[in-house]
Order: C-alpha cells, then sequence, then structure tokens
C-alpha cells in the first residue's frame, strides 16, 4: 500500500459532511458544489472501488474514464500517487471499542495506533483522501473540497491529521426518516433502530473532540424547508459569501462519487422533503422507535 506523510501543511480546506446514512448528504454535498469556492466530490471513501470497479461517477461516465477523475489522478502521478493502487476506505472494526478509540483525546490514540495496526492503517488511509482531495483542488483552482464520506471515524482521522484546515456539517435528520429508510431498503425495522442509535452515539463522541468554530449542526428538515437561511448559514461557516445557486439541485457538469440515485437523474431539479415515514410507519413501529429511548 502507498503511504502518504501524515504531516501536510497544505492550505487547501475540506468540509466534510457527518451524517448518518439516508440523511440527505448527498443534496446537500450537491447544492455546496453549485458554490464556485467549493468542489464537492461526494464520498471520496468509496472512490477506490468505484474507480478500479468502473463504477460510475455521476457525470455518467465509468470513473477511470472520466476526464475530471484522469485530471485529478495526473496530479496525483505527479506526486508518486495513483488512484489504482490507493486505498480510501477504512477497515471495518472488530469492535465498538475500536471504534470508540478514535475519539479518544489525541496523545492515547496516537499511543493505541502505534500498537494496533487496524487503526494505523486507517491513518493513512485518511492521510490518502486528503492527498486526493489538494490534486482536486489543483484541478478545479479552488481551495475548499466537500467530502459527504459521513462516517464518524473518517472525520475525527481528517481533523487529527490537519486540525486546523477541517470544518464539519454534522447533518442530522429525525430518526424515523432514516430508520424508514432503511426499511424501505431491506432492513427490519426492529434491527435499524439500534442501528440508527449505535451511530446516534459515535457522532456524539466526535462532536466533542472538534472545536465548536469548527462544527456547525443542520437538520435536512430545516435544509428543504428553508435553502435559503440554511445555506446563508453554511456559506457564513465555512467563510465564502452566500450564493443563490447553492440553493438549487443541479446535477450537471457534477463528479459525484456514490450517494444516493438522485445525482444521476438529471431532469429532476426540486428540493423534496422526505417525511415518507409518517405514512408508511405503523403505529407499532413508531412506538419502537419511542421505547428504544430515541
Amino acid at each position: 500500500m502507498t503511504r502518504v506523510n501524515a504531516v501536510n501543511h497544505s492550505m487547501n480546506q475540506v468540509i466534510y459532511i457527518a451524517a448518518d446514512s439516508r440523511s440527505g448528504s448527498t443534496l446537500l454535498d450537491l447544492m455546496l458544489g453549485n458554490h464556485d469556492s467549493m468542489v464537492s466530490v461526494g464520498e471520496l471513501r468509496r472512490l477506490a472501488e468505484h474507480y478500479n470497479g468502473y463504477l460510475a461517477c455521476t457525470c455518467g461516465q465509468s470513473v477511470n474514464k472520466c476526464d475530471f477523475w484522469r485530471d485529478v489522478e495526473s496530479r496525483l502521478n505527479s506526486r508518486s500517487l495513483s488512484l489504482d493502487s490507493l486505498k480510501t476506505l477504512l477497515p471495518r472494526s472488530k469492535s465498538m471499542l475500536t471504534d470508540l478509540a478514535y475519539f479518544l483525546p489525541a496523545r492515547m490514540f496516537r499511543y493505541i495506533a502505534n500498537r494496533n495496526a487496524s487503526i494505523a492503517e486507517a491513518e493513512n488511509i485518511a492521510g490518502n483522501n486528503l492527498e486526493i482531495l489538494d490534486a482536486v483542488c489543483a484541478t478545479t483552482n479552488t481551495r475548499i473540497a466537500v467530502d459527504s464520506s459521513k462516517v464518524p471515524k473518517l472525520c475525527r482521522l481528517y481533523n487529527l491529521l490537519r486540525p486546523a484546515n477541517i470544518k464539519t456539517i454534522f447533518l442530522v435528520r429525525d430518526g424515523r426518516g432514516t430508520c424508514n429508510s432503511r426499511k424501505q431498503h431491506g432492513l427490519p425495522f426492529p434491527k435499524a433502530i439500534p442501528v440508527w442509535l449505535s451511530s446516534q452515539v459515535k457522532f456524539f463522541f466526535l462532536r466533542l473532540t472538534i472545536p465548536r468554530s469548527s462544527r456547525i449542526t443542520v437538520r435536512y428538515e430545516d435544509m428543504c424547508r428553508e435553502p435559503t437561511l440554511v445555506m446563508e448559514k453554511i456559506c457564513g461557516f465555512v467563510g465564502v459569501p452566500f450564493q443563490e445557486e447553492c440553493t438549487k439541485l443541479v446535477k450537471t457538469d457534477k463528479h459525484n462519487i456514490c450517494g444516493s440515485p438522485l445525482r444521476f437523474d438529471k431532469g429532476s431539479t426540486d428540493i423534496e422533503l422526505d417525511e415518507s415515514w409518517r405514512e408508511k410507519l405503523s403505529k407499532k413501529e413508531l412506538r419502537q422507535f419511542n421505547y428504544s429511548g430515541a
């Protein structure tokens, strides 16, 4: 595996969208990517499997045939790195305790990382991703890249590697909506609830590791109902002027990786609030959710 230097003094800024699955991260990613000071790339953690698996970029081309990602690849080649060999997906943790180790104070984390091969590998992969984001910024002549990879421990690693250059958007959706979405994709509702609760625990600990000035919380429901107010707030947080384009859902000339299938529906440009859980969840399922302590 290609290794990268964990100490990087790049001035590029990364906006990380931290969210549970099915919380609207693809929507937010596309909206932010409309700003002329930002470039969004979708779930960067899935780039390697898309590149090597001939999966589609949002533009419709296979990632390894997309002109945008070819340009990124050429930038990496100049640093003796290559997309066909870099790993971008973190290894699965063997236990919840291993996951929680990521959110320990930096010195304790370093101590564990030096003795745990899996965590050390994860830190190296996070470094790979930051190198790719640097190449993305160079390709687009921007200084702000948006990564909607969502997972808490990758966000934590980014902050450990470049503490001054990462800003985190916590995107929160009503848990009944995310659990219902998982149900619609095949996971029984009673099993969806503990999955959601587990992710909330990790996001809670992640918040504790990030200074208030470097994080913001946005509700999915607010983003859909009042996109102008929410995007003005986010632009102020990022430090860029608000642009009306950020309130629109534009999917042309996009090169995002992974995410919701909505990124391929070029004809649908309306921002629509999905609260179908109100009709699709039974009274029994709603009681199960409420009794879980959610």
